[in-house]
């Protein structure tokens, strides 16, 4: 059972992949290379469908899969798409062209790069709003304790103002009685 549904699966699945002549003819295999490109694609990717069309009775233009291919190869192959790749943390094709490559590899290096410092910055972010907030609760800790000294400072002197005034009343009554014993 598992043979038959397995080979049900293949024959489909291959029916599915295979172009027919119709579709051999009629798609557009500049855009196709284009795409192939533009995602990095080997330029000869092309040559198992291209067989496949040619069994059919159809030529395939391999000359503008090309020329789309080209363009597509160097839109992947630019500064800024290197830079994203790199930041995407994607791995990078080997098919670009040898006079792109230095800048490709020095952007994709960067973007790497940026990707590492963007992830340090969130991470600092991070901490960094973690301190604020706890130098934050320290302030209002500081300034709620900045009040209980106010208000005991407050107290103590109304306190030693109490204590002066007592000593004053016994000094007072010292002398009174100094004054009426000695008569």
């Amino acid at each position: 059972m598992k043979f038959i549904v397995a080979s049900l699966f293949l024959f489909l699945s291959h029916q599915a992949l295979a172009l027919s002549a119709d579709k051999c003819q009629s798609t557009d295999w500049f855009a196709v290379g284009r795409d192939s490109g533009v995602k990095g694609q080997p330029s000869d990717q092309i040559m198992k469908t291209h067989r496949d069309c040619q069994k059919k009775g159809v030529d395939i233009s391999l000359e503008q899969y090309q020329k789309g291919w080209q363009m597509g190869i160097s839109e992947y192959c630019s500064p800024d798409s290197a830079f994203n790749l790199g930041f995407k943390k994607k791995s990078p094709s080997k098919f670009c062209p040898i006079d792109m490559k230095s800048d490709f590899d020095q952007f994709y290096a960067w973007g790497k790069e940026a990707f590492g410092l963007e992830k340090d910055i969130k991470s600092k972010e991070t901490k960094l709003k973690s301190k604020v907030k706890a130098l934050n609760s320290a302030i209002k800790k500081k300034e709620g304790l900045e009040k209980e000294v106010k208000t005991l400072e407050e107290q103590t002197k109304g306190l030693n103002e109490k204590v002066d005034a007592i000593e004053n009343q016994m000094k007072k009554k010292r002398s009174v009685i100094k004054a009426t014993s000695s008569k």
